[in-house]
């Protein structure tokens, strides 16, 4: 008679709708005793997330567990539904908790690590990333650094430096092979996931399908952790991302066998799905891949995550499978969308992306209008050549205005000021001062269509002043590989030529790039305040933030966020106007 009880009242914690944590909740129903524990929790995480929240509120305002392992294990059944805004504060708290101690410390490094990644905040994960080694060192915890150098590997993988990217992750996932830690095998299987997507990006689809094999053996085995359909997910993960991977080759036959597998398979939810979107886009599986793109923005939206990296991706997806359905006018509603989100995150890529969709549109309404046009003319051969001219006319009025969009664009992108010749910043120039860059005098008259006439001391400082003039004109300083060799070739002298000029007149080439990217980062900080610091450091061409808040302090003597508060602050004291024209 007890176990038929305790399996009532468990399909009634399973009843569609979470009707135990809506009644929990209210407190006309308490969950029963049998079901609160911790255990309990993540078993239900995947399939019923609100019914986990029950159970932990529930132990919270019982006072069951430690204060910290529970808002651990909430962060936990957040962040493993990608609810990750709202998992976030939950890790922050039990991080911030006294009575933890370093193995639990490394752990919570762990997930505030991989949540970071998961929302693209640089910053912060790179923080945690030397947060997790340093401990994990101490420690000396194969497991946790292992999860530090694979993090890091992909880090350099996602900023083009290939080589020491994927040497990170191969040697963390040897470190990871001799771990002892329950979750070995799903970290396992996360890196052997994250390889294969690496080598298919990079298509070395040889390397990428090893690693799916492995993904595929590592999924196999029965995980230790206690939540519901893990394994039948990392399955599905294995043969969404396989499919994915074998259509970019090319190997069709294999591809539609993994699709095959892919469909016997369940578990995961709306974001995991979308592994298998490139197999159903490159074979046009158009009306499918669409339904998974708006599954998948429903569920972003259901949990508040809208103005996210992932609802951005989702967008060109669902305006490139509406441009291929020639649903154009639809197709055209959603690049807005795109845009405000692509603004308010700051990031120059998905702007670039927004760029190539919206002109991918632009074309295929051309196509289009052209197919008409050729109908037209076969079928009324005596409109034949008013119907050309139209086109004709139609064509240079596009050309034109693509021409004056570009030319406007390129004076919006362009900085007011170009930056003044390198040398060492004055000790006193700070934010006081506005610490906006000079023309030179050279420069003040090329721009007045004037020849200078300025005598030089030497061939030195002639060519110095030269390549000063290119580089700032040319903002070849953006460019995040410019280094010795590019400026020997862009003025074409050798190395003890150019060496001996530089050591006249600035102090070495890694400074005098640096301090002209900070100048045009000065700019930037002034005229956008609505900009962060990152986007702003990776708009100067610098590799990391680090470098860029470093590098900004030698020159003006404050830090970039300090810099921005002396700025608001003379603005609104009326000090100064806050912007450079």
């Amino acid at each position: 008679m007890q176990r038929w009880v305790a399996n009532i009242l468990l399909l009634i914690f399973l009843l569609p709708g979470n009707v135990l944590a809506q009644q929990e909740v209210s407190g006309a129903f308490r969950v029963p005793d049998s079901l609160l524990t911790i255990s309990q929790a993540y078993t239900y995480n995947i399939t019923c997330l609100d019914s986990s929240l029950a159970i932990i509120r529930t132990m919270r305002q019982r006072k069951m567990e430690p204060e910290w392992r529970l808002n651990l294990t909430e962060g936990d059944l957040y962040c493993n539904v990608r609810q990750i805004q709202k998992g976030l504060p939950y890790y922050e708290r039990a991080l911030a908790d006294s009575h933890i101690n370093d193995s639990l410390r490394m752990a919570l490094n762990k997930r505030m690590m991989d949540a970071y990644d998961l929302i693209h905040d640089d910053d912060h994960l790179t923080y945690y990333i030397f947060q997790l080694k340093e401990l994990a060192e101490k420690k000396h915890s194969n497991h946790y650094l292992a999860l530090a150098e694979f993090m890091a590997g992909k880090r350099f993988h996602f900023q083009g430096d290939k080589k020491q990217g994927y040497a990170k992750c191969l040697s963390a996932l040897e470190l990871m092979k001799s771990s002892t830690h329950e979750r070995q095998l799903n970290e396992l299987r996360s890196f052997y996931g994250t390889l294969t997507k690496m080598y298919a990006q990079d298509m070395r689809y040889h390397e990428a399908l090893k690693f799916s094999v492995l993904h595929e053996e590592a999924a196999c085995e029965t995980s230790k952790l206690k939540i519901q359909k893990v394994d039948a997910r990392a399955l599905r993960h294995v043969y969404g991302l396989r499919a994915s991977v074998l259509a970019h080759a090319g190997r069709q036959v294999e591809a539609d066998a993994a699709y095959a597998l892919w469909q016997q398979t369940t578990g995961g939810n709306a974001i995991d799905d979308t592994d298998i979107l490139d197999y159903l886009i490159i074979y046009k599986h158009h009306e499918e891949a669409l339904e998974i793109v708006r599954r998948c923005r429903e569920f972003l939206a259901s949990m508040g995550d809208e103005l996210s990296y992932w609802n951005l991706r989702m967008i060109f997806n669902e305006v490139q499978l509406l441009t291929s359905l020639k649903q154009y006018e639809q197709a055209s509603d959603y690049i807005d969308d795109a845009a405000h989100i692509a603004d308010s995150l700051h990031i120059r890529a998905s702007r670039i992306e927004m760029n190539t969709i919206y002109r991918l549109l632009e074309q295929q309404k051309k196509m289009h209008l052209r197919t008409l046009a050729i109908n037209w003319i076969i079928a009324l051969l005596l409109l034949a050549a008013l119907v050309g001219g139209i086109v004709f006319y139609y064509t240079r009025q596009m050309r034109e205005r693509n021409r004056r969009i570009l030319r406007i664009f390129n004076r919006l992108s362009a900085y007011s000021h170009v930056p003044a010749r390198s040398g060492k910043a004055s000790s006193d120039a700070g934010p006081s001062d506005n610490a906006q860059p000079s023309s030179t005098i050279e420069q003040a008259a090329v721009d007045a269509g004037e020849t200078p006439t300025k005598e030089y001391s030497d061939d030195d400082e002639r060519l110095f002043v030269e390549m000063d003039r290119r580089v700032s004109q040319e903002f070849l300083f953006l460019q995040q590989d410019l280094d010795r060799e590019k400026l020997m070739q862009l003025i074409g002298v050798d190395k003890n030529r150019f060496g001996r000029m530089m050591s006249k007149y600035s102090t070495n080439t890694s400074v005098y790039i640096n301090t002209k990217r900070v100048e045009f980062g000065a700019q930037l900080i002034v005229n956008h305040p609505e900009y962060t610091i990152a986007s702003i450091a990776e708009s100067c061409g610098m590799r990391n933030t680090v470098t860029f808040n470093r590098t900004f302090k030698d020159v003006y003597g404050v830090t970039p966020s300090e810099y921005r508060a002396n700025q608001e602050s003379l603005s609104r004291n009326g000090g100064g106007n806050g912007r450079s024209h």
